[in-house]
């Protein structure tokens, strides 16, 4: 199917969300879609996204090779950064390693909060969480909540969504704003609430629940749960 010159090629089959990110094929959940100008390049990411969705762990140093070799075929071709791609290999890679049957998800979400020094709104990108809600034009998971290059590509499609749905590109402007808890499975649900001691953030769950981590795990303690701690900005992007 063509539209404007943009060509869509689309799963026969629905997929339904698990948690930490994965995907499984089931009735009542939402078609994989793949657009592009380039038709043959929409065919082939999306055979390259099916065989990924169908590949159990790795059960060998080919099997995560191969994988690896997907995610960066496929991240080259949306134009996801490069830096953001070799994170999220390396973080399903200590996932196997570890054999996490939770999924990758939730660790890549753990590291890049580790490496960032801020949480930008514009990059509040958590496919697994949000999906086509997420609050950002962002697709990808970024290696890091301040990742310059991320931050490059957000302003890029921003700026052309200003020029070709204002509406869209009012209503995703501040990006994501509140508080974000990341369970110990990887499942990242919005928070309020946020405080902040010298050691811990706590946070108030949808639930009307607290719940609380370490700002910094220590060596030897577990990554998950963690919060993000998104919040507006009061200064120009």
């Amino acid at each position: 199917m063509a539209t404007a010159g943009i060509h869509l090629a689309a799963s026969r089959t629905t997929f339904a969300d698990l948690s930490g990110g994965r995907l499984r094929e089931g009735a009542g959940g939402l078609h994989l879609v793949v657009l592009s100008p380039d038709v043959e390049l929409a065919r082939a990411c999306l055979a390259e996204e099916l065989r990924n969705v169908g590949r159990g762990a790795a059960a060998t140093w080919a099997d995560l090779r191969d994988t690896h070799a997907t995610h960066r075929r496929l991240g080259d071709a949306y134009g996801y950064p490069a830096c953001c791609v070799e994170a999220f290999c390396d973080a399903h890679a200590e996932a196997v390693l570890q054999g996490d049957s939770l999924g990758d998800n939730g660790l890549a979400i753990a590291r890049a909060a580790a490496r960032s020094a801020s949480f930008h709104p514009w990059l509040g990108s958590l496919p697994g969480a949000f999906g086509a809600h997420a609050p950002t034009p962002l697709r990808h998971l970024p290696c890091r909540f301040d990742c310059a290059a991320s931050l490059s590509l957000a302003e890029a499609l921003y700026a052309d969504l200003a020029r070709v749905d204002p509406l869209r590109h009012r209503r995703l402007a501040a990006g994501l704003t509140r508080p974000v808890w990341v369970d110990r499975h990887g499942v990242a649900t919005l928070a309020s609430g946020l405080e902040r001691s010298a050691t811990h953030w706590s946070v108030k769950l949808p639930s009307g629940a607290s719940a609380r981590c370490p700002v910094r795990p220590r060596a030897g303690e577990a990554l998950l749960p963690t919060v993000l701690p998104f919040a507006p900005r009061h200064s120009p992007a």
